[in-house]
């Protein structure tokens, strides 16, 4: 049983933790990886951490893996939510310009063992469980994911989203609801 833990934290920290982890391997692939958190974000919130940091490196990780050449990029935005002023929606972002997600795949890739090709997880290797730990995990934190990849999406985006009908590479897209800090 996971149990999320609410501690508040620096966004940025967490962010800034993740691309230094992953970017020897960005590095050596020759992909700028970058992250942006917009203006009007918290400095701080009240969250998990460390399940949010375990989410980021899964993610930018596939994003890597994926990526031939090019770029992968982190993007947090976000907002208060409407009926409760104490809490705020963090909603991320993370874009690569790597081979994508067929259509025919996208649907099922955040059940456990899937994995969007099985040639694909020859060349990449992997076990199709991060994507699932992931959903889980996001979930707990009372959130939602999903993927947009060459026009199409898979997973569970939010009510009124609207797609950036990304027609190269696969953008990653995950909400969480946090706490506003005091402090």
């Amino acid at each position: 049983m996971l149990k999320i833990e609410q501690r508040e934290f620096v966004l940025s920290e967490v962010l800034s933790s993740v691309c230094n982890l992953m970017n020897g391997q960005a590095k050596d692939k020759k992909i700028e990886l970058q992250y942006t958190i917009d203006s009007q974000v918290p400095l701080k919130v009240i969250s998990d951490s460390s399940r949010l940091r375990q989410v980021l490196i899964n993610l930018v990780g596939n994003a890597i893996k994926f990526t031939p050449q090019g770029k992968v990029s982190v993007e947090v935005s976000g907002s208060p939510l409407s009926d409760n002023d104490q809490q705020y929606v963090l909603k991320f972002a993370v874009t690569d310009t790597g081979i994508g997600i067929q259509s025919d795949r996208i649907s099922n890739l955040f059940q456990a063992f899937t994995q969007a090709d099985t040639s694909i997880s020859r060349k990449y290797g992997g076990t199709g469980l991060g994507l699932a730990i992931s959903r889980r995990l996001i979930e707990l934190m009372d959130g939602r994911i999903w993927v947009e990849s060459f026009g199409e999406v898979g997973g569970n985006p939010p009510l009124g989203w609207e797609s950036d009908l990304v027609t190269q590479g696969t953008t990653f897209y995950f909400v969480i609801k946090t706490t506003l800090s005091q402090g």
